[in-house]
This record gives structure tokens, sequence and C-alpha cells, in this order.
């Protein structure tokens, strides 16, 4: 099969998904070239099965050239290139039309994000983007990805779409983290915690910052690394310095400076208040490290409680401290979550896996 696989924005992700796909198929990956530059930077080619064909392409103001040669050139790969199925990560970059307007063939969407998350407003221009995705969803794309059945669930009750057309694929582990440059592994560190990514209402951290001296209470050396930058965090940053259990990267963390991070901590944390699921989780899961989630979206279906980690409600914090103190205690059980959630990377979260039930939708379209 002849894929033309298009993300401009997930690039690990996509890195990932076009490699388990290349096995078997030919594949053409588009990407934005300002994220690649950000994120993997001068090892993406390194990171990509030499078989796939890469288009690089940019968006910058509308009034810039760079940006009508990109225009032009998705406008040429869609009328000139012979593929069978076009398969778009979404996200809002207005390039992403362009290929469901032009596209030959049967275009294939993966939602990350079923509904917005608290704290993304509904302006009107957000509202009147809500509109439009509505109707992209109901005519344009013919099958649909989320990631988890509760998530298909979510999906169905928001999007007019019949439910044959909707189908849940697991989020893949992301190894493109693990498998960087040779270096010295970081130490773990026995009573560490981690919170990562980009700081935003729905992750919870002050669930987590209220969590802290519940904890702390009982493990006077707990630690939690909060790595990240974004709205959230400045709103609390006086209560992350206020107290000595908070360790602060307080800035978008470069792919090199994410290995040790997740290596120094005995587990991850994800004290979400709402989600869909969680591409940290995914990286946790790489790295062999046990997660402790809440119980929003599609969070308990990648983190099997008591296996892999931890499943707890969200906003109750006894359950969350409960759950991290009983972690970090035990550390044969911890090891044992974390050896289960490396076994789950390889295997059903594995990218051969994921490749092969993403072309179960492929062939679903093009029936």
């Amino acid at each position: 099969m002849k894929i033309l696989l298009v993300s401009l924005h997930l690039v690990e992700y996509a890195v990932e998904l076009a490699n388990g796909l290349a096995a078997a198929n030919e594949v053409h990956l588009v990407l934005s070239a300002n994220r690649v530059a950000r994120t993997l930077g001068g090892e993406f080619y390194g990171k990509l099965d030499d078989s796939i064909k890469c288009t690089l392409i940019n968006k910058r103001s509308i009034w810039s050239a760079a940006t009508w040669r990109s225009i032009w050139s998705v406008f040429k790969m869609l009328r000139t290139w012979d593929y069978d199925i076009v398969h778009l990560q979404e996200c809002g970059n207005p390039l992403n039309l362009l290929f469901l307007l032009f596209a030959r063939k049967p275009v294939v969407i993966t939602i990350h994000d079923v509904t917005l998350h608290p704290g993304h407003e509904a302006s009107s221009v957000k509202t009147w983007r809500l509109w439009v995705r509505g109707k992209l969803i109901k005519y344009g794309y013919k099958k649909v990805i989320v990631h988890g059945e509760n998530l298909k669930k979510m999906f169905l009750d928001h999007y007019e779409k019949p439910p044959r057309d909707v189908f849940a694929v697991p989020h893949g582990c992301l190894f493109s983290f693990v498998n960087g440059k040779k270096r010295q592994p970081a130490e773990e560190e026995p009573h560490t915690v981690l919170f990562f990514g980009r700081m935003e209402k729905y992750k919870g951290l002050k669930f987590l910052i209220d969590t802290e001296p519940l904890v702390s209470k009982r493990l006077p050396d707990f630690k939690i690394i909060v790595a990240g930058a974004g709205d959230d965090l400045e709103l609390h940053r006086k209560a992350l310095l206020a107290s000595p259990h908070f360790e602060l990267h307080d800035h978008y963390i470069p792919n090199p400076e994410v290995p040790a991070l997740f290596e120094r901590a005995s587990a991850v944390v994800l004290p979400y208040i709402e989600a869909s699921q969680s591409g940290i989780a995914a990286m946790a899961f790489a790295f062999g490290k046990p997660v402790i989630a809440t119980d929003v979206g599609s969070l308990s279906e990648l983190v099997h409680d008591g296996k892999t980690g931890r499943i707890v409600p969200a906003k109750d914090r006894e359950k969350l401290a409960d759950a991290i103190v009983d972690l970090l205690e035990n550390r044969e059980k911890r090891f044992a979550m974390g050896r289960e959630a490396s076994r789950l990377a390889h295997t059903e979260l594995g990218w051969r896996n994921i490749a092969q039930l993403t072309l179960n939708v492929y062939k679903d379209a093009l029936n």
C-alpha cells in the first residue's frame, strides 16, 4: 500500500508510526520543517527508516514566499504521486485542509484530542473552528482514529459519524527519546516523581501542589521534578518555589534533555483533571517507568491499575498521595510495574502492532 502520512505538529509520533508502516508499505511522510528543527533536529534522518520518502514544508505568514512554496508543493504532491490513502494527524495548521480538499483518495484522520481541554476558552474564532471541524468530520474524512474506547464513545457523543467509521487505536510508545545519542544513563532517585510536559490547566498542577504536603509528611525526602513551560506554571510559580520538595525546570525541554528527567524519576505522575490520552505516559513506558494517573479520558486503558501503575480518581488528593507513597516505598512492586510497562511498550503498544491496527483502518476506508 502507498501511504501519504501527514503530521504538521507531532513529529516523534509520526516518525514512529511511519517506521512501523514502512515495514511492508511505501510511505511518504510530510512534516513541518519548523517542528522537526525544534524537536528531533539533527537526529531526525537517523531515526527515519531509509525507505521512507520525506517532505518538510514551511508555514509562516500568508505573505511569505516559503508558505506559498509549501502550498504549491502540497498541491503538486497530491496531484502527481500515486498514493492509495492519505492519513492526517489533526492539528491547527491550515495546510491540513489542502490535503483534504485536493486528495484524490480516501482521507483518514487521527484526532488526538476529542474535545477542548479546560482552559481553552471558546472564543468566537474557536467556536467557528469547532463548527468547521464538525463539518469536516461528518463529510470530509472517510475514517477517524482516536486513542481509546472511552474516547470513541466521547467522540460519538459529540460528532455525527457512524460508529463503523470510528476506530480506537492505542497511542504507541515513543522510543525516539530513549534511542538517542550514546550517553551515560542517569541514576534513578528512589523518592522522586516526574511531572512533565506543556503546563496547562487540565494537567492538574495545582492538584499536585496541594498533594505534595500529604506525601512529604510521610516521605521527608520526597521530590517532584516539574519540567516544562506554560501559563499554568506561571500561575503557580510562587508555590513551586516556596517548597523545597519541587525541582523546577521552567522551560521547553529540548529532546536531548528529556531522557535524564525520566531516568531520574521512580515514577511519572499525571494528576490530570481532564484528558483524552497522554503521550507522556507513552514516553514513561518506553523508559520502563510506572505511571500514576487519574481516571480521565482513556488513561485507564493505557495505564493498567496495579500492573503498569496506579489509577486514582481525579482531584482526590488523599488517593493520589497514597498511590505515590505506595509506589515509592515498595521498590519491588515499582520495578515489577516498570518491567510490565516496558513489555507493553514493545508489544501491544509497540509500533509493529500500532501499524497493523492502522493498516486495518486504511483497508476499511478503501473497501
